[in-house]
């Protein structure tokens, strides 16, 4: 009975050892997904440099509540509502 007991504690605690390392490596990954999610969400925002930071600042706050999509969405819907032109100098010259 004692040996049982014994392995057992064993396998428990070589289990809580490989359970606490696959936590911190899932943390880790997390952090690294969350942050390269932001960046992407950054570099977008920073595309549509068109609007004013004053246009773009429900989705600069709220950047975390939204998903990439989403924040393409709303600033398009920005550019639509602003009459941005999307036309370049040089295709206007040749009108």
């Amino acid at each position: 009975m004692e040996i049982q007991y014994e392995e057992l504690e064993n396998k428990y605690n070589e289990l809580n050892t490989s359970y606490s390392a696959l936590d911190t490596e899932v943390q880790t990954l997390r952090k690294f997904k969350a942050d390269t999610e932001r960046a992407n969400k950054e570099n977008l925002i920073a595309d549509f440099s068109m609007l004013t930071d004053e246009d773009k600042k429900d989705v600069i706050e709220n950047i975390d509540n939204y998903s990439l999509d989403e924040i393409k969405s709303k600033l398009a819907v920005l550019c639509y509502d602003k009459k941005v032109n999307f036309n370049s100098e040089d295709s206007s010259e040749n009108e």
